[in-house]
């Protein structure tokens, strides 16, 4: 990537887990643009083995050190010695069907915690939970809330018995319970959200 003006001869580099290169992952589709995009800025995409991917849908990033900035100067030091140094964030890819899973299942906030673990953060390092396809899931329980709606207004017109009927049939989580479980994670773990084609959850525990 371009270095800015406060990152001087440093370099950055992107290490995938294993599972990213399945033409099945989450962010197929926008793997040859993301390559093209840090091959550009003369940087480098890398795939970690299977051995070194204890979680699926992770991104990391690996930062070539040549300098440490000095307060005391107010000026970048080479270093004698560069090296490589992993970054303190770390991004997890899951779907939304993935993420209604683990909320019906153990809870968001309990699997986040489990990341952390799995991946060794530090309580400062940040995670970053990108949710795809949160707006059409969405988008497909109010389809079918509204069916559903229908559904029972035609029988209740018709004098049959719609107790039966109720929104979330089926055992799904609704939109309420969702944006909840989201809203729990932000106050409680210091996590922000923003929506857009993913969900990005920015997620560091507080002090």
């Amino acid at each position: 990537m371009r270095t800015s003006k406060n990152d001087t001869l440093r370099e950055i580099h992107l290490y995938l887990s294993a599972d990213l290169q399945q033409p099945s992952c989450a962010i197929a589709g926008a793997l040859p643009e993301i390559t093209h995009r840090i091959t550009d800025n003369l940087s480098e995409l890398h795939y970690l083995p299977e051995n070194e991917s204890p979680l699926p849908g992770i991104i990391r990033f690996k930062r070539h050190v040549k300098s440490r900035y000095d307060h005391t100067r107010k000026a970048w030091i080479p270093l004698d010695d560069p090296k490589w140094e992993w970054e303190g964030t770390i991004l997890v890819i899951i779907t939304a069907d993935e993420c209604v899973d683990m909320i019906h299942t153990k809870g968001l906030r309990e699997w986040a915690s489990d990341v952390r673990l799995a991946m060794e953060m530090k309580g400062n390092d940040q995670l970053v939970i990108m949710i795809k396809g949160l707006g059409k899931y969405y988008s497909k329980l109010k389809t079918a809330q509204n069916k559903e709606y229908t559904a029972a207004a035609r029988a209740g017109v018709a004098g049959k018995d719609v107790g039966g009927l109720s929104v979330g049939a089926g055992g799904k989580l609704d939109r309420e319970q969702i944006d909840m479980e989201l809203l729990r994670l932000e106050m409680e773990n210091g996590a922000f959200l923003v929506h857009g084609m993913f969900t990005f959850i920015r997620y560091q525990r507080w002090r």
